[in-house]
């Protein structure tokens, strides 16, 4: 079993939101575990420490944090650490998890973005993370990325 794995009943009801293009869903709407790697119910930490590359395998970041929407039930987002040196001058970047794409079997997340990228994204760091950002805020973030906001 992959790192990712979670063994029990609820994997035949469980589905994470990005992951769901393309598959059939159940009776009354509940999505099915779909055939082929990967699992649907993972815990938080599972994916903190992971890697973030893009397509062709660079390393961009970890993962640090996972920011939820808790009125809306999801991920909103990935925090992904970069830069620095023992925890001095690294930077953060909230990536919109609707921009990723989980590899299971690297054990990874890959986001469609060169390194460039982040030299003009919105970034913070420890100390200052956005304050209850506007939602103008959200709205650049997404476009940023080149992903559809969430909630939309």
């Amino acid at each position: 079993m992959s790192r990712f794995g979670i063994a029990g009943p609820l994997l035949a009801m469980a589905t994470t939101p990005s992951l769901q293009s393309g598959r059939a869903r159940g009776t009354a709407g509940v999505p099915q575990r779909p055939n082929g790697p990967g699992q649907r119910l993972m815990s938080s930490g599972t994916l903190c420490g992971d890697r973030v590359v893009n397509r062709r395998g660079e390393l961009l970041g970890t993962v640090s944090e996972l920011l939820l929407d808790v009125d809306r039930g999801c991920i909103a987002y990935v925090v992904m650490t970069y830069g620095g040196f023992m925890g001095l001058g690294e930077r953060l970047f909230a990536l919109p998890w609707s921009a990723l794409e989980l590899n299971v079997e690297r054990g990874w997340l890959v986001l469609d973005a060169e390194r460039s990228t982040f030299d003009t994204a919105p970034a913070f760091d420890k100390q200052h993370w956005p304050n209850t950002p506007d939602a103008q805020w959200h709205r650049d973030l997404h476009r940023h990325y080149g992903s559809m906001p969430y909630w939309d």
